[in-house]
C-alpha cells in the first residue's frame, strides 16, 4: 500500500511503519503521516478513496525543494498506477519543514486541482494554526449560553 510506493519512490528498505489507520511511516529524512475519506457508491459501500492527506514532516536540518514536489508527485502517479487511487480521487500533499527553497515554496496544482501539493515552513503552519484558534476562541466567546 502507500508505505510500499514509499519504500518504491524513496528506495528506502529500512523504513517503519507506524499504526494501521492512518499510516505513520518514518524515513531517515522524514516522517510521512497519510489520512483519507472513502469513496461510497449509491449503495453506501466503500468503493475507493475520495480525498487523501498526506502530511510528510522534513527533519529539521533538511531543506524542501523541487526534487521532494516531484516525489510527492511521482507517489500520486504510483497509487494511481496501482488503482489506490481513482482519477478523480482529491489530494492534499502538504511538504512541511524548517526551511523551503524560495522557488518551490507555496503550491503545485496538477490533474486540474485535483492534486494539491503545497510546502510550507513548520513556523507558518503554527501561526495559522494559533490565528484559527484564537479566531475560534472569539467566536465561542462571543456566543450567549442557553
Amino acid at each position: 500500500m502507500l508505505p510500499d510506493v514509499i519504500r518504491h519512490l524513496r528506495g528506502v528498505e529500512n523504513c517503519e511503519v507506524v499504526g494501521n489507520k492512518p499510516a505513520f511511516v518514518v524515513l531517515p529524512d522524514s516522517n510521512v503521516c497519510i489520512y483519507y475519506l472513502p469513496k461510497f457508491d449509491e449503495e453506501g459501500s466503500e468503493i475507493g478513496v475520495d480525498k487523501l492527506i498526506v502530511v510528510e514532516l522534513a527533519r529539521s536540518d533538511f531543506k524542501i525543494g523541487n526534487e521532494q514536489k516531484s516525489l510527492a508527485w511521482r507517489c500520486v502517479v504510483e497509487l494511481t498506477k496501482r488503482g489506490l487511487l481513482g482519477r478523480d480521487s482529491k489530494v492534499n500533499y502538504f511538504l512541511l519543514g524548517t526551511e523551503v527553497d524560495p522557488m518551490e515554496y507555496g503550491i503545485r496544482s496538477e490533474r486540474n486541482g485535483n492534486v494539491v501539493i503545497s510546502a510550507l515552513n513548520y513556523y507558518m503552519v503554527i501561526e495559522k494554526a494559533k490565528n484559527r484558534l484564537l479566531n475560534l476562541r472569539d467566536r465561542i466567546r462571543n456566543i450567549p449560553p442557553f
